[in-house]
């Protein structure tokens, strides 16, 4: 949910996915500090007012840059947008290889650079002698 008006002379946009029917806890029963408390009557006043007309002249356009800059959030947790690192990451690198080594992993279909890197682990592993 969105909502939008003047606190205190300012813009606040304020996005929300749970909200909670006693001032006492967070949404997720934990107890909320005096300063939360605070600003939680002070949404009770941007909840409560509705957005007149000629007050949208006042807010500012939001941009894309604006947008850029913005911090997602969860709870305290911040959400960096895009792909989680990953624990190994993945190398860029050139190689140079045989045409007809390329064209049949691709002939395979999306995922042919991985089944390259899963070849060349494979050629990693150590064989066991036959016998």
């Amino acid at each position: 949910m969105l909502t939008a008006g003047l606190l205190a002379g300012r813009m606040v946009i304020v996005v929300w996915t749970a909200t909670t029917k006693s001032g006492a806890s967070n949404q997720w029963g934990k107890p909320m500090s005096e300063n939360r408390r605070a600003i939680g009557s002070d949404l009770a006043k941007v909840y409560a007012h509705v957005i007149q007309r000629e007050e949208y002249d006042g807010a500012p356009e939001l941009t894309d840059e604006m947008f850029d800059r913005a911090e997602i959030r969860i709870g305290d947790k911040v959400i960096r947008p895009g792909r989680p690192p990953l624990p190994s990451p993945k190398v860029q690198t050139t190689l140079r290889l045989d045409q007809d080594v390329v064209a049949h992993f691709r002939a395979g279909g999306p995922g042919w650079q991985s089944r390259i890197n899963a070849a060349l682990r494979e050629a990693m592993t150590p064989k066991k002698a036959a016998g």
